[in-house]
Order: C-alpha cells, then sequence, then structure tokens
C-alpha cells in the first residue's frame, strides 16, 4: 500500500500536511516513512498504520518539510510505541547523522523510552552520499 500522509508545500496549511509518505507490506507489516515533515506524527494518528510497524525511515534531504517531524517521531517511537531491542534504521543525506543527534540529545527527557530498553542510541543512521535532483 501507499498511504500519502502529506503533499504540501514548504510552507503551512490548515488542508494539507509537509510531505510524508508510507509504503506499507502486506507480507509482514512492515512500514517504510519516506520524509517525516512536522506534521507527519498527527497524520499518522489518523491513518491505519502502527507505529510499531515503522522500521525504516527515508529522508530525501533536510528542508524542513521533509524532516522536522523526524525528531519527534523518534521521541514518540522510543516512548513505548517500539518494542525493547528493535531498530529503527534511517537513511538520508549527509548532516542527517547530525540532525538527529543533536535534536535527541537537546531533547532528552522521560518522553525518550529509556525505561523500555529502547534508546536514542539505538537508531541506526545511514547516509547517502548521492545528491538528489
Amino acid at each position: 500500500d501507499l498511504i500519502f500522509l502529506g503533499t504540501a508545500s514548504s510552507y503551512p496549511s490548515p488542508h494539507r500536511c509537509a510531505s510524508g509518505l508510507i509504503v506499507r507490506f502486506h507480507a509482514d507489516g512492515d512500514c517504510w516513512l519516506f520524509d517525516c515533515g512536522e506534521s507527519i506524527q498527527v497524520q499518522l494518528m489518523r491513518s491505519p498504520v502502527k507505529l510499531g510497524r515503522i522500521s525504516r525511515i527515508f529522508i530525501t534531504h533536510l528542508h524542513g518539510d521533509h524532516s522536522f517531524g523526524l525528531p519527534g517521531l523518534i521521541s514518540t517511537l522510543g516512548g513505548g510505541r517500539c518494542e525493547a531491542g528493535s531498530v529503527l534504521t534511517v537513511c538520508g543525506p549527509p548532516g542527517t547523522r547530525q540532525f538527529l543527534r543533536q535534536s535527541l540529545a537537546y531533547a532528552r527527557s522521560d518522553l525518550v523510552g529509556v525505561r523500555s530498553g529502547w534508546s536514542p542510541e539505538s537508531v541506526l543512521c545511514f547516509i547517502s552520499k548521492a545528491t538528489l535532483g
């Protein structure tokens, strides 16, 4: 399944959300998220997608409308929406790892589920050297 969560431009809109798309695989229920604008977490709550089924997140580029929702979503996933020991893989362009590490370091709180055995350090981050046109 393709589930469009947001298709708007970089400007906020009351009727459309920032960029985000889910690919859901029926064989195992696994979900991959492509881009995570700031309103995507709310759209995910409205969708049929179970947050704990998201195993991979792909960020196409680091403009805010494609990435500003990522730290919040990871905090939510770490706050009990993922099983202890599960791994979330984030793939993105150069700068993605630094953006995530700094954002999560500033947001350290009980919201990040260290108590459940899940931590921001369990987020694998792969950086693409290719640039998208």
